[in-house]
């Protein structure tokens, strides 16, 4: 298979995990030779912020059934129960990080110490450095979480 972007594709974070929002076939488009063996690809970033909606083509080998199922290889219901057991620690216990809450009016930033290990999109129970305060927080990176107030 080859994949090509549409347009530039710009993150807020380097190489960050993508979904797949949709599948489409290609055909009748413009210019294109071999409509059944190419796909539109639908597919944003997997954590909310990171980056917009973006499409890509897909060329598939001649005879290849372009089902989003079947592109993967199991169900979309299956693909996402994969990605959340297989998603990877991005932040771990004991971590120093900080913690940003915002809304129209202020941004505050608290300095913070992870008490579970969570990956990106996941909450988890941060303390204040004393451990006076305990927080629940969204994990964005390694050493950033967010929450709302």
């Amino acid at each position: 298979e080859q994949v090509s972007l549409l347009a530039q594709v710009v993150a807020t974070q380097p190489s960050p995990t993508l979904d797949i929002l949709s599948v489409e076939p290609f055909a009748g488009r413009v210019g294109v030779r071999h409509p059944d063996t190419r796909s539109l690809v639908k597919l944003v970033c997997h954590q909310p912020g990171t980056c917009l909606p973006f499409y890509a083509v897909v060329n598939w080998p001649e005879g290849t059934d372009v089902s989003v199922s079947s592109a993967l290889g199991i169900s979309s219901g299956a693909n996402n129960a994969m990605a959340k057991s297989n998603a990877a620690v991005t932040m771990h216990v004991g971590t120093h990080a900080t913690m940003v809450m915002d809304d129209d009016r202020s941004h505050i930033r608290v300095a913070v110490v992870s008490l579970e290990s969570g990956s990106a999109g996941k909450k988890i129970h941060v303390a204040s450095p004393d451990h006076k305060q305990i927080y629940l927080a969204e994990v964005v990176s390694a050493n950033l979480l967010k929450r709302s107030y």
